[in-house]
């Protein structure tokens, strides 16, 4: 990697980073959601970065994908167990964190830390030369010890630039895949704890989109809108409250629906676990070189 890129991609995690401890520091009860978020992304452009995607809000059995509505009037309740995904770019380079606090409660305490500290545990071992299977064991064997399951069909990333899930995927658990990481890498790690069996699917509400491909468009207002994707987005995910902050809900919520059928925009689904059960999350961005840097600290 060039020196200039390996700066930018150091930017983008520590602009990622206090925006990280900035959003730790301010979550609490009866705080508006839709406020919240859009305060963290206000964080993250007041530091001289972009979005690398839409504020992440998933609550309790929700692990992914999820986001408030627009100008939403939801508000963090007392014991819900929250997960905060975020991320900045930096000339295309990206960082990627995520936390979950529990609000006003600790019910959940050991469910917390069964996730941050599998995501600790792995930091520890990756250098040029593991495998991304040695990995994933030592985040399954973390979890298991704290008496829970990790979500298993969800797992760390890649990153490339414009580019937030890269073509290598490191799992939650030994699935035998014997891929080294090399010097040079640009990775994600995420260990999803659950008190559920370990699975996460799709619901039917997607929120959270982004580009595939140009096709025409007929109306005026759907052409609009697919011109402002592209010039403010490039390839990385959005929410349709991005959209909502320039054009009408309903301008939005028509094209959209046109764009995701046609295949111009790919929809996320919110991602649940599928016994229900609680959820927990911590990420961090690392760059591999001889020395791994965690770039989102």
């Amino acid at each position: 990697m060039l020196e200039q890129n390996k700066n930018d991609f150091l930017k983008a995690g520590k602009i990622t980073g206090i925006a990280r401890e900035f959003a730790f520091k301010t979550i609490k009860e009866n705080l508006n959601i839709y406020n919240y978020v859009k305060s963290i992304e206000e964080k993250i452009y007041s530091l001289g970065g972009k979005l690398a995607f839409p504020v992440n809000i998933s609550i309790n059995e929700f692990a992914a994908h999820d986001t408030p509505n627009f100008k939403g009037f939801e508000e963090f309740k007392q014991g819900q167990l929250v997960k905060v995904d975020l991320g900045a770019m930096f000339n295309g380079f990206l960082g990627d964190t995520a936390f979950t606090a529990e609000i006003n409660s600790d019910k959940y305490s050991k469910l917390i830390l069964a996730s941050k500290e599998a995501l600790e545990n792995a930091i520890k071992i990756i250098k040029p030369g593991v495998k991304h299977c040695e990995v994933g064991k030592i985040v399954h064997k973390t979890i298991k010890e704290h008496g829970f399951n990790p979500i298993f069909n969800l797992g760390g990333h890649g990153l490339g630039r414009y580019n937030l899930h890269s073509d290598i995927f490191i799992p939650n658990y030994d699935n035998g895949n014997s891929s080294k990481f090399i010097k040079g890498q640009m990775i994600a790690i995420e260990p999803f704890a659950t008190t559920g069996v370990g699975k996460i699917g799709e619901t039917n509400i997607s929120k959270i989109y982004c580009f595939v491909k140009k096709k025409p468009v007929r109306m005026e207002s759907s052409k609009k809108i697919l011109n402002y994707i592209e010039e403010n987005f490039n390839y990385l995910p959005f929410a349709n409250y991005h959209l909502m902050d320039k054009f009408s809900s309903l301008q939005v919520s028509i094209a959209l629906k046109e764009f995701t059928k046609m295949g111009i925009v790919h929809a996320y689904p919110q991602l649940r676990e599928i016994s229900k059960g609680m959820v927990s999350q911590f990420e961090h961005t690392l760059f591999i070189d001889d020395e791994t840097i965690v770039t989102t600290i």
